[in-house]
């Protein structure tokens, strides 16, 4: 019996279909980006056309990304100034006496409570952290408050971070300090910062350390030292601290160290993070500083979109004959809305760019005066998001004026 063999013939009119299908979805992509580029050509030449519109709508928008961006980055500023400290130190829970709210206003702990906080198989480590404020004689007369810490020696952490001159082993001497870069003048020390003396509630002490950027939201001077150079300074009792730091061997025994520790009526515990967002809340949401940015922000953002909005509005008034040219020759609705969208696009792109400008200056003019501006990649992508948010909700009574028009207007 001979084996037959059989081949399938494609259906033609199978065939044809598919061609005719895939010729069709071509052509209809071809035309979609067609009349999106013929849209997207008759939008910049008008926007160019009008040349004072466009000087006014880019200046709204770079006034808005600038006051933005510094504003966003001034918060960000303010919560490093608040928790900064609570961040580099490390520790995965931190104990405190109890109603503690901030690092600034602590109150010691006995030694006793370390023993409390030291559980065998739970935690690895405890450190010390005091913290307090501590009058300093100026080198040219008059006296300020510096907001002092002091802190243990760990292989884990090392503290001052942000080391401009100097080395954390240069504060192991007696006496010895770290201050900030811009808290030298208030000081009153000139640039021969490392070496310089001062004295700090009566006490003989040198600079062998600079940090740079370590600020306080109060504008104290911050001043790192050993923690027994910083209880001599304040006048603790040796063995007391404002924090107990425990280092935990796993975090699931961290709800059982906290619950052990406020057993006891006057001490507190929580996790770093739980401690650091207490802290920000504080002095940023507390202080009403968060809000009054926050106003300040969204009241920029509003005068940006109200002027980007009038540009965009008179825009599309002055080239409705046109658009409706365009709808009788069968533009679609995303057509005549692309047109007012890439007009808006461009007016953020551009006033980005310059906004950008504008606040690293502003960032830069503020550090001479110890404001610190956080221009990191989150605030810049906040800045952006809001800025473009800003011109999409500007482009609300143009997007009306272009789906409203009427395709016989062009032949009246």
């Amino acid at each position: 019996m001979a084996n037959s063999t059989s081949t399938t013939t494609p259906d033609p009119d199978f065939v044809l279909r598919e061609r005719t299908l895939g010729q069709l979805t071509a052509q209809l992509r071809c035309s979609y980006v067609s009349s999106f580029a013929r849209v997207a050509r008759m939008a910049l030449r008008s926007l160019l056309h009008q040349k004072g519109k466009l000087v006014a709508a880019v200046a709204g928008v770079s006034f808005s990304s600038t006051l933005a961006l510094a504003q966003i980055g001034i918060y960000v500023g303010f919560l490093n100034a608040c928790s900064g400290l609570i961040t580099h130190a490390g520790g995965d829970v931190w104990v405190m006496a109890r109603g503690t709210q901030t690092l600034d206003f602590a109150r010691p702990l006995p030694e006793s409570t370390r023993a409390l906080v030291a559980v065998p198989g739970c935690v690895r480590s405890v450190r010390g952290l005091l913290t307090a404020f501590v009058p300093v004689q100026r080198a040219e007369g008059g006296e300020i408050n510096a907001f002092m810490v002091g802190f243990e020696r760990s292989e884990d952490v090392v503290l001052p971070w942000s080391l401009r001159a100097g080395l954390p082993a240069d504060l192991h001497a007696p006496l010895r300090l770290a201050i900030d870069q811009a808290d030298t003048k208030r000081l009153g020390l000139g640039s021969g910062t490392v070496g310089a003396a001062l004295r700090v509630n009566e006490e003989d002490a040198r600079v062998v350390a600079v940090t740079s950027g370590i600020r306080s939201f109060t504008l104290s001077p911050f001043m790192f030292a050993e923690i027994e150079n910083v209880r001599r300074f304040a006048g603790v009792i040796d063995g007391q601290s404002s924090f107990w730091l425990a280092d935990v061997e796993d975090a699931a025994c961290e709800g059982e160290l906290i619950e052990r520790v406020r057993r006891n009526p006057a001490l507190d515990a929580l996790r770093k993070d739980d401690f650091r967002a207490k802290t920000e809340s504080y002095w940023v949401n507390g202080s009403g500083a968060g809000i009054a940015l926050g106003f300040s922000t969204l009241l920029s953002l509003f005068v940006g979109c109200i002027i980007v909005a009038q540009t965009l509005y008179t825009i599309a008034k002055d080239h409705e004959r046109e658009l409706a040219g365009m709808k009788a020759m069968g533009a679609t609705r995303g057509d005549l809305v692309a047109f007012v969208q890439v007009q808006a696009a461009v007016l953020a792109v551009v006033g980005l760019l310059i906004g950008l400008g504008g606040a690293a200056a502003v960032a830069v003019a503020a550090a001479t005066v110890g404001l610190v501006i956080v221009l990191s990649a989150p605030v810049l992508l906040a800045g952006f998001a809001a800025v473009f948010a800003m011109c999409a909700v500007a482009t609300i009574a143009s997007s009306r004026v272009v789906l409203r028009v009427d395709p016989c207007a062009v032949f009246k």
